[in-house]
């Protein structure tokens, strides 16, 4: 099943990884970005395939880690690496403070979006995305408490605190979301079995009942 999932992605995936080391090594900055988004949309590919063949296949958990996690963790590190890149892009072209400012917020949004999509929106929720992301942003958040002098040279410190602690916000809503969503699927797993048992208790009082123990003898 994970390899009717990954299919022909992964060759992609290779690919445009190889020619953004190029790129990315002789400093060809905008062009490693859209080598790099590209790496994104193939491993995106992977992900999203072999989770419908694993939950198709009705797979274990244990077998995630094996052949799913892999891609998985790739994809929300290229995913978060991306972002930066954009940033970085974007401080290359020398663009206004507010461009910059207003591109950072609108990557922290889609890191949250990002998260709380795959965890609520599957079926069974992806933890490694959100997982990753947290890890990216408590990076940004502790980059921020000793900005670099481009940094500070740019922005007043009550922008770079603004930031700052934004990341610390999403980087702290990932693990929260994370209980809730486990919260959700063991009241989900116990709430199932409880009624699978009801019912064969049912049909267990309806099995032994006087009106059916008459009517086998009938």
């Amino acid at each position: 099943y994970v390899q009717k999932g990954v299919a022909y992605w992964y060759i992609g995936v290779c690919a445009t990884q190889i020619g953004w080391t190029f790129l990315f090594t002789f400093d060809f900055i905008w062009q490693s970005l859209l080598l790099m988004s590209l790496v994104l949309v193939t491993l995106a590919g992977c992900v999203v395939g072999s989770y419908y063949q694993y939950v198709a296949a009705k797979k274990t958990f244990l077998e995630y880690w094996f052949f799913l996690f892999p891609f998985a963790i790739h994809f929300a590190w290229i995913l978060c690496a991306t972002l930066v890149n954009t940033n970085v892009v974007v401080v290359w072209a020398t663009a206004s403070a507010v461009t910059q400012i207003t591109v950072a917020i609108c990557s922290l949004a889609l890191l949250h979006a990002c998260g709380v999509w795959a965890l609520f929106v599957p079926d069974r929720p992806n933890y490694t995305v959100p997982v990753v992301i947290s890890w990216a942003t408590i990076a940004v958040y502790f980059e921020l408490d000793n900005p670099s002098a481009l940094i500070s040279g740019t922005f007043d410190t009550t922008t770079i605190l603004s930031i700052q602690y934004s990341a610390l916000v999403v980087c702290l809503l990932m693990p929260l979301f994370i209980f809730i969503r486990l919260s959700v699927s063991l009241y989900s797993k116990c709430a199932t079995k409880k009624i699978d048992a009801m019912h064969v208790n049912a049909e267990g009082e309806l099995e032994s009942s006087p009106s059916v123990e008459i009517y086998r003898a009938v």
